[in-house]
């Protein structure tokens, strides 16, 4: 740890002699005794020194925190001043965080010129992936607000088809995805709201719930620790924005009340974090107010608190809880400026010792809101349709590492190799066999601009016969995407 000066603006000298007394500083808190703790902001300490007294911090030896420099490096979520302080390489608002730009957006496929040719230009439309592993494109509206019942299924290795359309024209509704089904919660049909809920389970075909009516219009949606699927916010059929939530299990009769959000607000990101919580995150208060708020409810709790804010309003954009633990909110728009957003923004959950925070990732190639998002079976979140700021659009994005196998199937003890590309620059490369977590059946490392090169994963004598997945993570993204693979008897 290289020698440090900060600048307090109190008079008390500090003298720390061991990285365990630096961990203390480093959480933002120095204990001066029972009359005073001064509060240390790293960041604008360096940027814009007073001139009252310089501390002088000697860290010696790294019994307990890991600050870079004769330290080993920080972790996610640590106290950072450089780049060189983060084993990501990457010190961003005086903290250390995964690393974006490799990994960035890339295009799916080229947008279709024929009327007819999937995907069909939309907004209001719901993205979700269904337990056959394929994202569904349902509903939404077409260029003149009509709303639609059509339902396009993307298979990220095969591309596009056509699927069971919905039980009822739809648009602005919830949606939320499990590894048993998929559910389509309320929205408007063409004649008003829909009171209804479908869901697509084992068969191809959507089916109405019954029993479970409900005027939702633009709501979040997401599926609770506890298994219940929670439906929030939107609007009412005035228009009004609600602060209503509610829940219920498939296959129950009526809906039971949950704790009301603390802000009205539609059109909402909403996802569950990997923190167990349920967050709403920005949105719309009516035509021309658009929210920087954020709150987050846990299903035992009796209210929703607050989270962290986004760094500026945002709504008509879909959140995605991606496989590196970290909720995506991509485009969106700002009501009050009429500005459609290319920007991403990837949202860190607290921890006992670290705040949360809402980290700038690489932006989409086009800026967009009103769109669907969904997490693909390959890992990438994907972003469809939508409207930019004077058009329906017709693209496809998706944000994170690309994998390729020589071979989709071996035996155990076989070999294949696997390569790929949009992964972070210069980083060591694992090969994991099962999950993020598997053992590791092969190593490599990046090149300066995120592309990995051949390497060998050779299957572990006695693996089982199987269908299963290699998952492919680089040290500083640390974003797992994985290919399907078959180990053959």
């Amino acid at each position: 740890m290289r020698a440090l000066t900060l600048v307090l603006s109190a008079a008390w000298l500090v003298l720390l002699s061991s990285c365990t007394d630096f961990d203390a500083l480093t959480r933002g808190q120095v204990d001066l005794g029972a009359d005073a703790a001064v509060v240390l902001d790293l960041a604008a300490d360096q940027a814009a020194p007073t001139a009252d007294l310089e501390v002088v911090i000697d860290a010696g030896s790294c019994t307990d925190v890991a600050c870079g420099g004769a330290c080993p490096a920080c972790d996610v979520g640590d106290v950072c001043l450089v780049a060189g302080d983060c084993q990501t390489g990457a010190c961003v608002a005086g903290r250390c965080e995964l690393v974006s730009g490799p990994p960035g957006w890339v295009t799916v496929g080229t947008a279709p010129t024929v009327d007819t040719t999937a995907p069909i230009g939309r907004n209001d439309l719901m993205l979700g992936r269904a337990p056959d592993g394929s994202l569904y494109a349902m509903g939404g509206r077409d260029g003149a607000d009509n709303e639609l019942d059509i339902v396009e299924k993307l298979d990220p290795a095969a591309g596009w088809s056509t699927s069971s359309t919905l039980q009822k024209k739809r648009a602005l509704t919830g949606v939320v995805a499990t590894r048993s089904y998929l559910a389509v919660l309320y929205g408007l049909g063409m004649n008003g709201p829909q009171q209804t809920i479908e869901t697509i389970a084992s068969t191809s075909t959507f089916t109405i719930q019954a029993g479970l009516a409900a005027i939702y219009l633009a709501p979040g949606a997401a599926v609770g620790s506890d298994g219940r699927i929670y439906v929030f916010g939107g609007t009412d059929a005035a228009g009004t924005a609600m602060t209503l939530a509610q829940s219920f299990l498939l296959g129950d009769t009526s809906l039971v009340a949950a704790a009301p959000l603390t802000t009205a607000r539609a059109d909402l990101a909403s996802a569950a974090g990997s923190d167990g919580r349920i967050y709403a995150i920005g949105g719309f208060v009516g035509t021309t107010t658009s929210l920087a708020s954020v709150e987050a409810y846990t299903p035992t709790a009796p209210a929703w608190v607050p989270a962290a804010s986004l760094p500026a309003p945002r709504g008509g954009a879909p959140g995605v809880l991606a496989p590196d633990g970290r909720i995506y909110v991509a485009g969106g728009s700002n009501l009050a400026s009429s500005e459609v957003y290319a920007s991403t923004l990837a949202y860190r959950s607290p921890t006992a010792t670290q705040p949360d925070a809402w980290i700038p990732t690489a932006s989409l190639a086009s800026p967009r809101w009103r769109h669907g998002a969904a997490l693909g079976s390959d890992g990438r979140v994907y972003v469809v349709a939508g409207s930019s700021s004077t058009a329906l659009l017709r693209t496809v994005e998706a944000y994170g590492p690309i994998v390729t196998l020589s071979s989709a199937s071996k035996p155990a003890g076989g070999a294949t190799t696997v390569s790929g590309s949009n992964f972070a620059a210069s980083a060591a490369v694992k090969v994991r066999l099962g999950s993020a977590t598997g053992p590791v059946i092969g190593t490599g490392t990046t090149d300066s601009t995120g592309a990995l090169a051949a390497i060998t994963a050779t299957i572990p004598p006695g693996t089982t016969a199987a269908s299963t997945r290699l998952y492919v993570i680089d040290q500083r993204s640390r974003y797992p995407v994985s290919a399907a693979f078959t180990v053959t008897p």
